[in-house]
């Protein structure tokens, strides 16, 4: 079954070339929760890593100096 659902499992991009066998499935198994003993990563609660919001305030440092240049 390329791309209908019919009680089982389908494959959501029916048009992609795919280059070896490894195809999705849909729908995905429930999601399970991680057990508290287990250290989240520091992106866990909200999405943002620290390296990310290292490079955003590092690039508006950049910016602001550029700025203060051109003056």
């Amino acid at each position: 079954m390329s791309g209908g659902f019919l009680g089982g499992s389908y494959n959501p991009f029916p048009n992609f070339s795919f280059s070896g066998p490894l195809r999705p499935a849909y729908p995905l198994s429930a999601k399970r929760q991680v057990p508290d003993h287990i250290a989240r990563p520091e992106y866990a609660e909200d999405g943002w890593s620290l390296p990310v919001l290292s490079t955003l305030a590092s690039l508006n440092l950049i910016m602001c100096q550029v700025s203060l240049e051109a003056k």
